[in-house]
């Protein structure tokens, strides 16, 4: 439901919409669009922490989507907390100034996404193919074990950079 490059530290102005992706610096997350997909992004400028939320949209409730809130660090723990109880899908991606990322997915928090780390950036995407991988790259048990269709359940994938 994301693609997303993270490269070194977001500015001190945080995260803004440029109408198809979510920019900090040279980072950049980009949600899924789609009519039943909504996400937000909450900010807390105390702790500097940054959390999007992509999810499906629910009948009934309010929509949330393209929208920055801006809030204390009660609140901000609040929303993310929200977010874990959403009934519906919901990606979570969670960001601290000079500490590392967590994504977050669905009901026992395992993301259906992939993740390329390469030269001081992280990509990932939901679409293997967007992160351009290498044929050299590939890793002969999981192509072995997917020709044979029994592919594991793990963070392995057919190429050894990708998880």
């Amino acid at each position: 439901m994301i693609k997303m490059q993270l490269t070194g530290a977001t500015d001190t102005g945080g995260w803004h919409w440029d109408g198809c992706r979510w920019i900090s610096g040279r980072s950049w997350i980009e949600p899924f669009t789609h009519p039943a997909i909504e996400h937000v992004m909450v900010t807390t400028p105390e702790s500097g922490q940054s959390c999007l939320i992509v999810r499906e949209a629910a009948s009934g409730r309010q929509p949330v989507t393209k929208i920055r809130r801006v809030m204390s660090d009660p609140g901000y723990r609040r929303e993310v907390e929200e977010a874990d109880a959403w009934p519906l899908q919901a990606v979570r991606v969670e960001m601290a100034a000079g500490h590392g990322v967590r994504i977050t997915c669905g009901e026992r928090g395992v993301a259906p996404l992939y993740l390329h780390p390469t030269g001081g950036q992280l990509n990932v995407s939901w679409d293997l193919l967007d992160l351009d991988p290498e044929t050299d790259d590939l890793d002969a048990r999981e192509v072995a074990a997917m020709l044979a269709y029994r592919s594991r359940y793990s963070t392995a994938t057919v190429f050894r950079t990708i998880r």
